[in-house]
């Protein structure tokens, strides 16, 4: 955020209290919204808010060059297809994916939520931090008022300044103009970069959109989670293929969630320790050491 503003007519620095709040190391802002949740300022990845960060793909925890079936974690990798995760999937009626057995039988784990484990923002960011549920993604898009720019504090970048709405009547709104009485300089806000996403190899709409990732499966498909897009002149929740590259932008204080000391409990009492080597996740179980997709090392 852009901390610092001059009240020249009075000749005094004055500092925007709202921005300087931290959890873990990670500064967030309040926009009144109705749960209370606490929305980062800044992509996970990135050192100011018009950064892109980095990207993943859904329930992973570490960044990588390419973004396809062949290479996504949850995945039977003898299928390498859509029809082929192994973990997070309902019953959506697709017979033919390996979440059912050939009788037609849903066999899956019917987890529709991250688990803290695969929450990129629990891992990296610890604390409290979280990836957004759908409803929080619609929440800010239904609670604030925001304005499109290519320009963010000096920074030539585009995307959406989320401000905290002033009147009921802005609430939702999506310009490209904004009203006078709201000012990038004082008033709270988060900004949104259109980081693009990742397929394959390629950085797609990189500068045009931003795609960023929900921790709640699709609606339909088990192959697809939700996720908040933003481009010129929209911005929406939708769905797509889990193993694409999206942004990630935590959130905190998430009611129903396991707090950092539960989780910290948790692996107390099965003796599980996670740490980086080399910039890799290491997970210790138990005194034996494995990666992140369950490979003993």
């Amino acid at each position: 955020m852009k901390k610092l503003f001059t009240l020249i007519s009075l000749g005094l620095l004055v500092t925007n209290v709202w921005s300087q709040n931290t959890e873990n190391g990670h500064e967030y802002v309040d926009l009144g919204l109705p749960s209370k949740t606490l929305w980062a300022t800044t992509n996970i990845g990135a050192d100011g808010p018009e950064k892109f960060g980095w990207y993943f793909a859904w329930g992973e925890i570490e960044r990588k060059d390419d973004y396809r079936w062949r290479t996504y974690l949850w995945m039977n990798h003898s299928i390498n297809s859509e029809e082929g995760c192994n973990k997070y999937t309902f019953a959506d009626n697709q017979t033919s994916c390996s979440w059912y057995n050939s009788d037609g039988v849903f066999i899956g784990d019917n987890k529709k939520e991250l688990d803290s484990d695969d929450d990129v923002a629990a891992i990296i960011w610890g604390g409290n931090w979280r990836i957004p549920s759908l409803e929080q993604q619609q929440e800010l898009l239904s609670n604030c008022y925001w304005v499109w720019t290519t320009i963010y504090d000096s920074n030539k970048v585009n995307g959406y300044i989320v401000f905290k709405a002033k009147r009921e009547s802005d609430k939702g709104v999506i310009t490209k103009t904004s009203s006078s009485d709201y000012n990038v300089d004082a008033d709270v806000h988060l900004f949104l970069p259109a980081a693009g996403n990742r397929y394959q190899l390629n950085y797609n709409e990189t500068g045009q959109a931003g795609f960023y990732w929900s921790r709640t499966i699709g609606t339909y498909d088990s192959q697809c989670a939700m996720y908040m897009k933003i481009g010129a002149s929209t911005a929406s929740c939708d769905y797509h293929f889990r193993c694409h590259g999206n942004s990630v932008r935590p959130v905190y204080k998430i009611s129903g969630v396991p707090t950092a000391v539960d989780i910290t409990k948790a692996d107390m009492t099965t003796k599980i320790v996670k740490t980086i080597e080399n910039g890799h996740i290491v997970i210790i179980r138990n005194g034996e050491r494995y990666d992140i997709a369950g490979r003993k090392l």
